[in-house]
């Protein structure tokens, strides 16, 4: 349930992200490649072709851009990026973030309020991260608690005479021993009907 919970929480702010917020916003594969934008960024550039290199809307790219040394600064990163909106290359702060298998980019254009998206964004990477290592915490500890569950499963040799089962070093051991180490189940010993009549005919008469 907690998890479902982050998750859902997760998507409703990745979708609000796509749909309402006033930032540009990439959704880059671990090659670099843009594979989604959102509302705000196609109405600032345009339609964007599948699959081209967030690289090539950077303008005057003087460095070779290296997005796994990138996403290692925590800080944000100034490009220029040709807009719809003026014949000039606009100044935006970057954030790159990592998801899953892929990078998160958040971008506002570097003004007045370029310092309140900056912390922003540190914010948005700082719940990302905590959710993250939350995500890997509760999945540690499901697989523990999956560790602990014992299963019988498989063909197990069973004696038709005296009921004792041969467990992997050929020893045989009681139906009740075998199953109390393989399983968290308890016996509780009684008699049924059949062998009291068997095994204590006296009893059967004074009953």
């Amino acid at each position: 349930m907690f998890l479902k919970k982050r998750a859902d929480a997760q998507n409703a702010y990745i979708n609000y992200i796509k749909r309402q917020a006033p930032i540009l916003f990439f959704q880059l594969d671990n090659l670099g490649r843009i594979q989604e934008t959102n509302h705000y960024t196609r109405s600032i550039i345009g339609e964007i072709p599948p699959n081209l290199p967030f690289e090539s809307l950077i303008v005057q790219l003087n460095d070779t851009f290296d997005l796994t040394l990138i996403k290692e600064v925590s800080q944000p990163q100034l490009f220029s990026i040709q807009t719809d909106l003026s014949p000039y290359p606009q100044s935006y702060l970057f954030t790159f973030t990592s998801f899953k298998n892929e990078t998160l980019v958040f971008g506002h254009m570097d003004g007045d309020e370029a310092t309140l998206m900056q912390n922003e964004l540190i914010n948005l990477n700082q719940t990302l991260n905590n959710t993250s290592r939350e995500l890997h915490k509760k999945n540690a500890q499901l697989q523990a608690a999956l560790k602990e569950i014992k299963t019988l499963r498989g063909i197990i040799p069973i004696c038709s005479h005296c009921h004792q089962i041969r467990d992997d070093q050929a020893v045989w051991n009681q139906l009740e021993k075998y199953i109390s180490e393989h399983t968290d189940a308890q016996f509780s010993h009684g008699i049924c009907p059949n062998c009291l009549k068997k095994h204590y005919p006296d009893l059967m008469d004074d009953m």
